[in-house]
């Protein structure tokens, strides 16, 4: 099951484009808005595998290219680099920044041909792109992982590096999946990696990490339990 992430301001031309795809004949999962913050949503509780993204999303804005700033967006996450993005629009070329500097699989002229539609999204989706699932991200940062935060259904994972927003899943997976005696909850929201702590304040219920990475709240449910972990009591 493929699934395809349509990002379009006109509910006609959603309809078209839905109607479209569906006569392909094969399975696919579409979602639909117009709406940036909804797409944007979509795309960090599901595994899009294209895009289809209208570049201009608000006509009465003069010089508005929406599409390509969520397109922009969407390549900072991991799982999103290499993604098909197909765009489509009614300027006469949007390929200069497009594909060099958003790396687009291709675009769609409006208004929209069934046929060319079809083969562009069959190359797409036969695509074959790095896509790695949260465990290996995990297992390949381990030891750049400071610590783990959930936060409004997602998940902030800050490394020495950079800081990546990747699927929500609930802290015991993720505990379970790292499978080291290294990461340990604070709270209910927050894995540390003892490694980077540099000291603890009980009774004031915080930690202050090494190198600047800032301090973390231990969580009061959580206290005895943190406490008797990170000292091996």
């Amino acid at each position: 099951m493929k699934r395809i992430l349509i990002l379009e301001d006109k509910k006609e031309s959603i309809s078209s484009l839905v109607n479209m795809i569906q006569n392909m004949g094969k399975e696919i999962q579409i979602y639909d808005t117009s709406e940036i913050g909804k797409a944007y949503q979509i795309a960090m509780e599901r595994n899009i595998d294209v895009f289809l993204l209208d570049i201009i999303l608000d006509p009465q804005k003069p010089g508005d290219m929406s599409g390509m700033i969520f397109a922009d967006r969407i390549r900072q996450i991991e799982k999103y680099k290499f993604t098909p993005v197909i765009f489509l629009t009614g300027l006469e070329d949007p390929e200069l920044h497009a594909y060099k500097e958003l790396h687009c699989y291709g675009y769609l002229a409006k208004p929209y041909d069934p046929e060319k539609l079809t083969w562009l999204l069959e190359d797409a989706m036969d695509f074959s792109h790095p896509r790695e699932d949260n465990r290996n991200i995990y297992l390949k940062k381990m030891q750049d992982i400071v610590y783990i935060k959930s936060s409004a259904g997602k998940m902030l994972v800050k490394t020495t590096k950079d800081e990546l927003e990747i699927s929500y899943k609930s802290n015991s997976q993720i505990i379970k999946e790292l499978d080291s005696e290294d990461f340990i909850r604070c709270s209910r929201s927050v894995i540390v990696n003892s490694s980077f702590i540099d000291s603890i304040d009980s009774t004031n219920r915080y930690v202050q990490l090494k190198n600047a990475y800032g301090t973390l709240e231990i969580g009061t449910i959580m206290k005895k339990t943190f406490l008797k972990e990170v000292f091996h009591e």
